[in-house]
Formats: structure tokens, sequence, C-alpha cells
């Protein structure tokens, strides 16, 4: 992102910028979210809930692949939440790849 498209105020904290990604989408501008989760993976790239919060966002906009990459760093960050591994067994159902989504609901299941 360049200052002129980087929505994130100067001097804000990753933790600000989550914020403000779930509050934007809750309102169902994802796009707009996945912009302020980026910015924060950009200032704490190992901020779990920055990049869980990016996949989230780009799977609701249908980035399926691209949100699965971003539930896998999640995962790596803090791979006791259970709430990236549901997420990448639905982008994946949501690919059609429904035996490979399958383990992904286990192993959350068994966290």
């Amino acid at each position: 992102m360049d200052r002129h498209t980087d929505p994130a105020p100067r001097g804000a904290d990753a933790a600000a910028c989550c914020d403000q990604g779930a509050a934007l989408r809750d309102l169902g501008r994802h796009g707009e979210a996945a912009q302020y989760f980026e910015r924060a993976v950009g200032l704490e790239p190992d901020n779990a809930v920055a990049h869980a919060g990016m996949g989230a966002a780009l799977a609701a906009v249908g980035r399926h692949e691209e949100a699965i990459r971003c539930y896998g760093q999640a995962i790596k960050l803090d791979p006791g939440n259970a709430a990236p591994y549901v997420n990448t067994g639905i982008a994946l159902a949501d690919l059609g790849r429904h035996e490979e989504a399958i383990p992904w609901f286990d192993w959350a299941f068994e966290l």
C-alpha cells in the first residue's frame, strides 16, 4: 500500500487496524476490511488475529485460495485457536474441495 491508499492513520498500531478491519467486516465492507488487516500484518507480521481477519475478509469476497494462506499463517502463529482451522475447512469446501476440507473440521474439534 502506498501512502495514498493506506487506510490506517499515521501512527496506528496493529490492534487498532484489526479493530477497524473487524468493524468494517461486520458492516459487510469486506474489501475495506481486508486493507486494514493487511496493514495490521504489515505492522505486526506475527499477529495471528490480523492474518485470520484478513483471511475472513478475503474469503467473504471469494478469494478463497488467498484466505487459506492467511489462515495457514494464523495457525502457525496460534495453533491453539480453532477458528482458522474451521475457516480453512469452509474455504476449501467453498472451492469444492470437500474431501480436503473434512480433516480441518476434525482438527478444530480436537482443540
